[in-house]
């Protein structure tokens, strides 16, 4: 068959997504949540207008007619149009979280993307970050042997590499290879050793987590790469996998048990749930300031993931000033850092990300922190195109300052 008609395969999409695209597309009350529609105000990307084509290509194959007559091809040009829409969202959740009719359009957004790559139809950027993690094992072509660079640049003298160990720090690709972020890694190195925690790296045994994989719509790479991780780190015998990513969060606690069809050997914890354990137990004891201090909560860490009570602990810990943002917890607004939307329209990204910093200013925050090493970069992105005084750091950076821990 010819290029101006090909076949969308979405036999990953199950009848009750057909309901649900067939509700949105009548429907627009999502508009005001959704980032990349507030950004640009652009009706395309109203997410009840993006189901209208949604629609389109799950009733070419799904529809009762096509299941009679068999299904119907699409025209490829429309699709190529589309795929821009369709692809320009962080995949935040926040529309499944404010829909009327409880639609969990997260799963079907990303379901859809599954469907696109198989065809061929992702963009092409996409599709390119998708081959250099294939290749390289992370998103920035860097390689296995600079999986812990972070460490010499950070100035800590040794992180352990360990055959065995009680806990698996799993550093993940932005955290360690981004020179912005990789104070985080050693922030939590710091605190981990700190606390006198049996811990140990992968070392270059360390594969991406798979997340911007499956964002990209690959399904298939991302269960190998998912295949690899948890096998060594069920080599370490840890019975705990702790993560400073809410990407890695929501991969390795959620995507992995569904990916591999079993439930990995090991407890999955974000640092913050760690480290609030910690302070209940009376074994961190930061010095507190009275400097003002908001958090932005990651979306796949509180939305996606239900992790909101604990980095405000920590925080109120750490100051006698919290400030809370408007649009937190559960209803976070988006920074702009998710979906890939940086390879796709970076320009986009940082014009989100701008709103939120206005916002931390707004509520007189002098410091904002997040918990994820992607909304970390695109607040500094957002900090710096504005000209803001607001400093951002991730909690586990503000927590290590205030235990006055230095590299060593």
């Amino acid at each position: 068959m010819s290029e101006e008609k090909v076949f969308v395969p979405v036999d990953n999409l199950r009848k009750l997504h057909l309901i649900y695209s067939d509700t949105c597309s009548t429907c627009g009350i999502c508009a005001d949540y959704c980032p990349t529609y507030l950004a640009t105000k652009d009706p395309e990307l109203i997410p009840g207008k993006k189901h209208e084509f949604a629609l389109k290509l799950i009733n070419a194959q799904k529809s009762f007619l096509r299941m009679i007559f068999g299904p119907k091809p699409v025209d490829a040009k429309e699709l190529r149009e589309k795929v821009n829409h369709l692809y320009t969202c962080t995949l935040c959740g926040r529309c499944s979280e404010v829909c009327s009719y409880n639609v969990d359009l997260h799963s079907l957004w990303a379901n859809l993307r599954v469907s696109i790559f198989k065809a061929g139809f992702a963009p092409e950027p996409l599709k390119a970050l998708r081959d250099t993690i294939k290749n390289a094992k992370d998103p920035y072509g860097a390689g296995l042997d600079m999986r812990t660079f972070w460490v010499r640049r950070a100035r800590l003298r040794s992180v352990p590499v360990k055959d065995k160990a009680n806990v698996v720090f799993f550093v993940g690709c932005v955290t360690a290879l981004r020179a912005q972020t990789r104070m985080v890694a050693a922030s939590i190195a710091q605190i981990l050793s700190f606390l006198g925690e049996d811990w140990t790296l992968l070392g270059d045994k360390e594969w991406c987590c798979g997340s911007p994989i499956m964002m990209a719509g690959d399904e298939e790479t991302a269960k190998e790469f998912a295949e690899h991780n948890v096998e060594v780190i069920e080599e370490k015998h840890a019975d705990t996998v702790v993560v400073g990513c809410a990407s890695c969060y929501r991969m390795l606690r959620w995507e992995y048990p569904t990916l591999l069809r079993r439930r990995p050997r090991f407890e999955v914890l974000h640092i913050v749930e760690l480290l609030d354990r910690y302070l209940e137990e009376g074994k961190l004891k930061p010095v507190k300031s009275d400097v003002p201090v908001a958090y932005h909560d990651p979306c796949e860490l509180s939305r996606l993931g239900g992790v909101i009570k604990e980095p405000r602990r920590i925080i109120k810990a750490l100051t006698n000033n919290f400030v809370e943002l408007p649009e937190n917890g559960v209803d976070t607004r988006c920074c702009g850092g998710g979906g890939l939307l940086q390879a796709f329209n970076n320009e986009l990204r940082v014009k989100i990300a701008m709103e939120r910093i206005r916002q931390a200013e707004k509520v007189g925050a002098k410091i904002v922190t997040s918990a994820c090493p992607a909304c970390k970069l695109a607040l500094l992105d957002g900090a710096n195109s504005l000209g803001s005084s607001v400093e951002v750091l991730d909690i586990v950076e503000l927590l290590a300052r205030q235990l006055q821990l230095q590299p060593k």
